[in-house]
């Protein structure tokens, strides 16, 4: 998997489970996604949740605080995923 791959994936679970458009999120991607998206914390539990279910990742509780923004949200998916040698650099 490459990064670019998990930038569309992460905005698309984000996307889905918000119910706003990825291009908006995509756009808002540095906004905080409580103060200024507008999602609350349980949006927030069940989008780690769902991109633990998809890339068979556990985030540690300590770390789901660190989810404030989508950018957040795709760096962590991605450090785990590098972490457990399945994210790929592009050549």
């Amino acid at each position: 998997m490459y990064a670019d791959q998990v930038e569309r994936a992460v905005t698309q679970v984000v996307a889905e489970v918000s119910e706003k458009s990825e291009e908006e999120l995509w756009e808002q991607r540095n906004s905080h996604l409580f103060e200024e998206v507008g999602l609350d914390s349980l949006l927030a539990l069940e989008i780690v949740a769902t991109l633990e279910r998809k890339y068979r990742i556990e985030v540690p509780e300590e770390r789901i605080v660190d989810v404030t923004t989508l950018s957040a949200a795709i760096d962590l998916v991605k450090e785990m995923l590098r972490e457990q040698g399945k994210l790929e650099s592009a050549l």
